[in-house]
């Protein structure tokens, strides 16, 4: 018998049992919620909601034009409807919150409150309790679009998935559940562009629903041994969901004492191996991330944080010793297949542990700059123009300080020595890239070097505060950091709309060309590396020559990020993407937004697109008809979403560029289909 829900003093706006009539179609419950009980601001007014509960147990949430608040004779076409409705302005939100919160102003006994208290009453009360439980403040769980993913199931069915998710919530909570960072009521998804939802395989369903080898299934889909299933860690919820493939290897690669026990442990580690100076995307690398952490990983990151007590500061900057290394093994050469600077770091990780890269990165960041090599003879106006750039503020000040803008080479290599930093290994993204760099002076005597990136695909063009440093690279201090603050809101300001849009404009155009065939800017300075460091790199080159797989008699390589992916129906495949899966390059010589673009396909679903800024080489070798490889190097959901997935582009090596001095080698687990040859699409 259905539960018959009475609220007297409420409201007809507010009442959550639908007419007779409605309930025989299939609606058992329902909530209309003006705007103001929702939301004070001015632009939310327009709208009314809806909190629809069907007889099978799912639940939808409509965003309706206001006019549409209480019209009751729409209530089973909004039930079953599956999509949106644009022309009159009617929108699902999956991602909205199970039950409605009243705004704070709303006190618990107003009637509207107590109907939000109704309809709760008629929700399946073990899924919300699941979903709850699952919730440890970081992705958002308790949505309508879950919740009716578990209702709507048979009882059994539903009993054991509750279980699993209840057993292992972070190996199963991102397989059969949406994982948003917050509800979202406000704003509803595209109309063909839904949340996306990571899938569980078939085994795993099989294994859940009927009550098996649930361990085992596990085991074999996030490709790690059934020790690290059954972890205590894994009965716990996680904040960081889901779980990149990349930290369940590493937890397999350490020895079981070594491993954290508790999600608090992890988290500890987490925001230390998130910026970690390597990059791993495959088992063996975590194999080598788990070397160079030695065996007592816990009391490793104790002792780094004593010695370096800005630890994800110190980490970060390793990044930049580390593409100086590379840059001096390709000027000695020598070296058949040389790792780039990422795989350099994992493999200088593994062969002398984490505590000498970063101290190898501090002796390196405390040598004074010195100039690379001598930049080639061109004419005197080119040089002069690629030895400065143009202003964007020139001299700032404010109440908290001043801020001067390095538009020279000579300026920012200035910098980077008195400050002993290594901004002036950043010229070339000055001069390419509309990167900037200020010297700040806050009125308490603090300095610091704040650089900026320009974002020239943003309309209009913005510049994002990217870094603050002091002295030797050490952290800025609050005043200093307020005073960047204020600086990117000056730097943003209608005063400089003209100049972003030119330099935006510079960018763009500079991204359409080659640089091969256009002057290049003055090479930037670098350190040199000492007599430890010079020893050590030559371990890790021979340590990374004798592990490292050979290379498939591939020459040139490009590793770049998937631009796009969030508005493909390659955003619905990240669980089942591996690495090493081969992808296909088709050109679209007539895409309207890009002559060069150049689609990324994973077999019959599109992923995304080769960004722009490096798509000319990649667009001219299709073109030419040259055989291309590519394959998917990275997966890794807990990055930004433009960084989800990552390919590798590969020459032959026939075509490979003459004087070319880098080539990747990507490690390829075992079980997955080696990189195929491309078929060039041409135009």
């Amino acid at each position: 018998m259905e539960r018959v829900l009475k609220l007297p003093s409420a409201s007809s706006d507010h009442a959550v049992t639908p007419p007779p009539a409605v309930q025989q179609q299939g609606v058992r419950a329902r909530l209309w919620v003006p705007a103001d009980m929702l939301f004070v601001r001015e632009s939310a007014q327009a709208y009314a909601w809806l909190w629809l509960l069907r007889a099978d147990g799912a639940l939808r949430v409509w965003r309706l034009p206001r006019a549409s608040l209480g019209e009751d004779e729409r209530l089973v076409e909004l039930a079953w409807r599956a999509d949106d409705d644009p022309v009159n302005d009617t929108w699902r939100l999956p991602l909205a919150p199970v039950v409605p919160v009243p705004r704070w102003s709303v006190s618990w006994g107003h009637p509207m409150a107590r109907a939000a208290q109704a309809f709760a009453a008629a929700l399946d009360g073990a899924v919300l309790d699941t979903l709850g439980g699952l919730e440890q403040g970081g992705a958002y769980f308790g949505c309508a679009e879950n919740y009716s993913r578990l209702a709507v199931l048979s009882p059994t069915v539903r009993a054991h998935r509750l279980q699993a998710l209840a057993l292992f919530p972070p190996l199963v909570a991102p397989l059969l559940l949406l994982c948003p960072e917050r509800a979202e009521v406000l704003d509803p998804p595209s109309a063909d562009d839904p949340p996306p939802g990571w899938h569980a395989s078939p085994e795993v369903l099989d294994a859940i629903d009927r009550g098996r080898d649930l361990v085992g299934a596990l085991a074999r889909y996030w490709g790690v041994t059934r020790g690290v299933v059954r972890l205590p860690l894994m009965r716990q919820p996680w904040r960081t969901l889901p779980i990149p493939r990349k930290w369940l290897w590493l937890l397999d690669a350490l020895p079981a004492h070594a491993r954290p026990r508790t999600e608090a442990d992890w988290q500890a580690w987490e925001s230390h191996l998130r910026a970690v100076p390597v990059r791993w995307r495959s088992r063996s690398d975590a194999d080598w991330v788990a070397r160079g952490l030695g065996p007592d990983p816990a009391a490793l990151w104790g002792a780094l944080q004593q010695r370096w007590p800005h630890l994800g500061l110190a980490l970060r900057d390793a990044w930049d010793f580390l593409r100086a290394a590379h840059a001096h093994a390709v000027q000695r050469g020598g070296v058949s297949v040389l790792p780039d600077a990422g795989e350099l770091g994992l493999a200088w990780m593994a062969r002398w542990g984490l505590r000498r890269l970063l101290a190898a990165s501090q002796r390196w960041h405390e040598t004074p700059v010195v100039d690379r090599f001598q930049p080639l003879p061109r004419p005197a106006d080119e040089t002069a123009s690629l030895a400065a750039v143009e202003p964007v503020i020139g001299h700032w000040r404010s109440a908290l300080g001043e801020a001067e803008e390095l538009t020279t080479a000579d300026a920012l290599r200035a910098e980077g020595e008195a400050m002993r930093h290594c901004a002036a290994d950043y010229w070339s993204d000055c001069a390419w890239e509309g990167m900037r760099f200020f010297r700040l002076q806050a009125t308490n005597g603090e300095r610091a070097t704040a650089s900026f990136e320009l974002d020239a695909d943003a309309e209009p063009p913005l510049y994002e505060w990217h870094d603050c440093r002091g002295p030797r690279n050490a952290p800025a201090c609050d005043t200093i950091q307020a005073l960047a603050q204020q600086l990117e809101e000056a730097l943003n300001a209608e005063a400089t709309m003209a100049v972003r849009r030119r330099l935006a404009q510079a960018v763009r155009a500079q991204r359409s060309q080659s640089r091969a065939l256009v002057p290049q800017p003055t090479p930037d300075p670098i350190r040199p590396l000492d007599r430890q460091s010079e020893q050590e790199l030559q371990g890790a080159l021979a340590f990374w020559s004798a592990h490292a797989p050979a290379g498939p008699g591939l020459g040139r390589r490009l590793r770049t990020a998937v631009a796009g992916l969030l508005y493909r129906p390659g955003r619905y495949c990240l669980a089942r993407l591996g690495v090493g899966d081969a992808v296909r390059l088709v050109r679209e010589p007539d895409n309207p937004h890009d002559p060069l673009a150049v689609r990324i396909d994973w077999g019959d679903v599109t992923l995304g697109y080769i960004p722009r800024r490096v798509n000319r080489d990649v667009a001219a070798a299709l073109d030419a008809g040259v055989p291309l490889r590519a394959w998917v190097d990275d997966v890794d959901p807990s990055l930004p979403a433009h960084e989800h997935v990552a390919i590798v582009v590969a020459w032959p090596e026939s075509t490979a560029r003459e004087g070319a001095s880098s080539r990747v080698t990507v490690h390829a687990p075992a079980g997955r289909t080696a990189p195929s040859p491309v078929v060039p699409n041409s135009p």
